[in-house]
This record gives C-alpha cells, sequence and structure tokens, in this order.
C-alpha cells in the first residue's frame, strides 16, 4: 500500500514537472513582446531593450528555463511584468475567492449529480426518468458561458430574484457557484444512474434479494456503494473542467480568482503571472487526482486486497 502511494506520489510530481516545462516552453515561443506592451508602443528601441534586459528576455532560452526552475524550488513564482507585484503573493490574494467558487460549485455538482441519478435509476424508465435525461442531455449540450449568460438574464434581469455585482453578501455567489456546479453535475449524474441500474442487475443483488432483502436497503446500501466507486474517479476529472469553468465563470461574472487572473495576464502578456496561475491550476489538478485515488483505496475492499497484494 505505502509504495503504491509513494509512486502515485513520484508520478503526480512528473506530471507537474512536464506541465511546467511545456508551459514555459509555449509561453516563450508566443509571438509578441512583453518588454513592447510594458514599454509601450510609442517606446524607442532603447528602451524596449532596457525593459527586455531588465525583466531577463535577452537571455538564452536554456538560461531563463533554468532560473525559473530553480526559482520555483525556492518558492519564488517571479515578478509580475505588468505590476512588478509577487506573482506568489498576488496569486494568494486570488486563491480563497476560487477556492470558494470551486468548492461550493463541488457540492452542488455531488449533491445535484448525486441525488438526481439515484432518482432517475429508482424511476428507471418512467417519465421522471425521462425528464431528467432530457434535461440532462439539454445541459451538457449548452457551452458554460451561454448557461451563465442565461442565467443572469433569466434569474437577475427578468425575475430579480439574484444580484450579480458583489454587495458584500452571500447571494451574488448564487448564480456563479449554481451555474459551474450543476453544469459540472451532468456526467455524474449520469454515471450514477447507469452504475446503479448495472448493479441492480449483479448476481449478488440478485442473491440478497432472494434471500428477502427489502428493496429500500437493497438499493441504497448495497447497491449504490458499488455504483458511487466509480463516480468517485470521476471526480478527479471533473476537477479539470471546475477548473475551466471558473476561468469562464469568474470572467462573466466579474468575479475575483486566478482565472479571471489568469485570463488578464495572458491578454497582457504577463509570463510570470500565466506561468504562476497555470502552475496553480496544474498542482491542484495533480494533488486532487492523488487524493481521490486514497478515496477509492479507502472505499473500495477489492483496491485494498489488490493493494496489499502488490
Amino acid at each position: 500500500m505505502m509504495r503504491q502511494l509513494l509512486a502515485r506520489v513520484f508520478a503526480s510530481i512528473s506530471v507537474v514537472f512536464g506541465a511546467v516545462t511545456l508551459l514555459f516552453l509555449i509561453l516563450n515561443w508566443l509571438p509578441g513582446d512583453p518588454a513592447t506592451l510594458i514599454a509601450g508602443q510609442d517606446a524607442s528601441a532603447e528602451m524596449i531593450e532596457r525593459v527586455r534586459t531588465q525583466i531577463g528576455l535577452g537571455r538564452p532560452i536554456g538560461e531563463q528555463y533554468r532560473d525559473y526552475i530553480a526559482s520555483l524550488l525556492r518558492g519564488d513564482l517571479g515578478t509580475s511584468y505588468v505590476t512588478r507585484e509577487p506573482v506568489l503573493d498576488r496569486i494568494s490574494s486570488q486563491f480563497p475567492a476560487t477556492l470558494s467558487l470551486t468548492l461550493g460549485a463541488s457540492l452542488v455538482a455531488v449533491v445535484v449529480g448525486v441525488g438526481l441519478g439515484v432518482v432517475s435509476a429508482r424511476y428507471h424508465g418512467r417519465w421522471l426518468d425521462q425528464l431528467i435525461q432530457s434535461a440532462a442531455l439539454a445541459l451538457v449540450s449548452v457551452p458554460a458561458f451561454w448557461l451563465g449568460i442565461l442565467s443572469i438574464l433569466v434569474f437577475s434581469v427578468w425575475l430579480g430574484w439574484l444580484p450579480v455585482l458583489d454587495d458584500g453578501t452571500f447571494w451574488p455567489s448564487v448564480l456563479p457557484v449554481g451555474c459551474l456546479g450543476v453544469f459540472v453535475s451532468v456526467p455524474l449524474l449520469r454515471l450514477v444512474r447507469d452504475g446503479l441500474i448495472g448493479t441492480l442487475s449483479e448476481p449478488f443483488v440478485m442473491t440478497l434479494r432472494a434471500k428477502g432483502l427489502g428493496e429500500r436497503r437493497l438499493f441504497f446500501v448495497h447497491a449504490l456503494r458499488n455504483a458511487l466507486i466509480p463516480a468517485v474517479s470521476l471526480l478527479s476529472v471533473l476537477i479539470g473542467d471546475l477548473l475551466a469553468g471558473a476561468v469562464i465563470i469568474e470572467t462573466l461574472f466579474a468575479r475575483q480568482g486566478v482565472g479571471r487572473l489568469a485570463v488578464e495576464a495572458i491578454g497582457s502578456k504577463d509570463l510570470p503571472m500565466v506561468q504562476g496561475a497555470i502552475l496553480f491550476a496544474s498542482t491542484g489538478y495533480v494533488l486532487v487526482n492523488l487524493l481521490v485515488d486514497v478515496a477509492i483505496v479507502a472505499i473500495d475492499p477489492r483496491t485494498r486486497a489488490r493493494a496489499r497484494g502488490a
């Protein structure tokens, strides 16, 4: 078990290192000159060259990469080209907003996805199941930004139920959290539904039913537990959807957060800020995948047995 966990930790570190390297190369090969953006379009060639030297872009790419990795190992993400503010400080100030958005959306996704998946499987083939599946198909066909615009139009503009702009209360967070959570919940809903329907036809379920076990206990205790194992695995994939959706939602709802910070940094070609934001997202994604692997081992006895056998 411990050897398997250490192997996963090493693989996670390798993935983050590969993402950092690939991102560094892509950003440095993109067209455009950050020094020109910082100095201004009307700046002289001498001024632009002076700025390029100050931010370290005049050196060979190999030296820049070596110094960047060395800085990362010291916990230094660099300094913003635009604000001259340490990247780590800027991301740290925006992290709580993104964390609250993703945690709230994750809770909504789990409640909606698992809840409606259970209801849909419970009433398999009936009108309620068909209604839930039709709604899920409609949601999965809609882009996240369009769903956000539609929710603003309906709940804020037409009905006036929920505010959009931050007024220091809880209510402005309902729309962005709800939109992101509902959008991500659809794959979870389908997986729970199909898993429950498949589990209910397994031989062990038929045996328990023949022994007289009640349908409610059979459904919610034995079948649901087996159906949730692949759902937990799916959560590691949905984290990527949450992080990608957070960029859209934070920009659309004009919320503070790391996603919106990354969009603004890309527009100004602020390479250290973009690298820091993507490093934050990739590290979070890999860490959640690692935690999900540990959770699956804890939930599924068969996985623990295989780990001991290895």
